[in-house]
């Protein structure tokens, strides 16, 4: 999983940092080489930069977000998963997304904590890639009644997939293999054109 997840992270290093340097330095060259310095081409030159930075900033901030998460050392779990909702918000305008949370989950240890953030993190990517969703529920909740554990379920009503008909995408076999890592289960449920959800069961360590 780490070397997939390396992966991953070396192809938006060339597909996104790769080319929209690649742009930036093209304007500079065209800059110093076309010969013209009229107002209306520098203006436009500079707007062309300015996009392209914007998009630079974007990813490498996405990339740091996938490295660690923005807040979790500092203001625990629950403000860490609004803040990651938060900006998915911002990319999905045209989506509701919706967060309920409960129990006391900035509590819980760090391993247990960071595996649900991630599979909150991959389960939104997934949908934002895949699903063209309207709406989006993220419900976390951590259960006292039994054993001790922490129910996570994200769904949308999205366009689905026929999960008996193909393999699971790297996506959704990595949030399994974190789950089933950590000692819980994973259940998926899909069908063509009924949305997606799944819901994570784990257990709570203390330390």
């Amino acid at each position: 999983m780490q070397e997939l997840e390396r992966k991953h992270l070396a192809r938006e290093l060339h597909d996104e940092l790769g080319q929209y340097l690649n742009a930036i330095k093209l304007d500079a060259v065209a800059v110093a080489e076309d010969g013209r310095y009229d107002a209306q081409f520098l203006t436009d030159i500079s707007r062309s930069i300015i996009r392209s930075i914007d998009h630079v900033h974007a990813a490498v901030s996405g990339m740091i977000e996938r490295l660690r998460p923005v807040g979790l050392d500092e203001l625990g779990l629950t403000a860490a998963i609004e803040h990651c909702v938060d900006h998915w918000r911002q990319r999905l305008p045209d989506t509701h997304l919706s967060l309920t949370t409960r129990g006391g989950l900035d509590a819980l240890n760090e391993t247990l904590s960071l595996t649900l953030y991630r599979l909150i993190q991959e389960g939104l990517t997934n949908m934002y890639k895949h699903a063209a969703a309207s709406e989006i529920a993220i419900t976390l909740e951590r259960q006292t009644s039994d054993s001790e554990r922490v129910l996570l379920t994200v769904a949308d009503n999205g366009r689905g997939m026929d999960t008996g008909a193909q393999t699971l995408g790297f996506g959704l076999s990595g949030m399994r293999e974190r789950v089933e890592m950590a000692g819980g289960t994973f259940v998926l449920a899909s069908a063509p054109g009924r949305g997606l959800s799944f819901e994570a069961q784990l257990p709570v360590h203390e330390g």
